[in-house]
Formats: structure tokens, C-alpha cells, sequence
């Protein structure tokens, strides 16, 4: 079972929001938003979000599409 180029996007695109509020939160000691660590955080995370929508294959909405919408 592989992933699909959305799911590897996906991945990416989390792994680098996960990277940046990493880098952010040793620098700072917080996410912060008015450096680019957090603004790629907070941008990432809103793109991981949404892709997250497209991937799920349970049919319908779920728990994991209102997670994604509230995050």
C-alpha cells in the first residue's frame, strides 16, 4: 500500500510545519509567529489541514475531516 501524491504532500508538508515549530520553540521558547519558523508552522500547518480533507478514504465526514476543520 503506497501513498498517493497527495498523501506524500501531505507528509512533507507536516514534517517541515513539524521541523519549523521544532526550531521555533528551542530558539524562542515559543512559536513565534513574527519570525519565519513560526509563520512556515502556522502556514504548513493550515496546508496540512487542509490536504488532510482530500486523503481520508472512509467515506463521509468523519472525525478526522471535523479535527482537521478545527485545528
Amino acid at each position: 500500500m503506497g501513498l498517493s501524491v497527495l498523501g506524500i504532500f501531505h507528509t512533507i508538508i507536516g514534517v517541515v510545519a513539524i521541523v519549523s515549530a521544532l526550531i521555533s520553540f528551542v530558539r524562542f521558547g515559543k512559536v513565534n509567529l513574527n519570525h519565519m519558523t513560526g509563520k512556515l508552522y502556522f502556514y504548513f500547518t493550515i496546508i496540512t489541514s487542509v490536504t488532510a480533507l482530500g486523503i481520508s478514504k472512509h467515506g463521509g465526514f468523519n472525525a478526522g475531516h471535523f479535527l482537521s476543520l478545527v485545528n
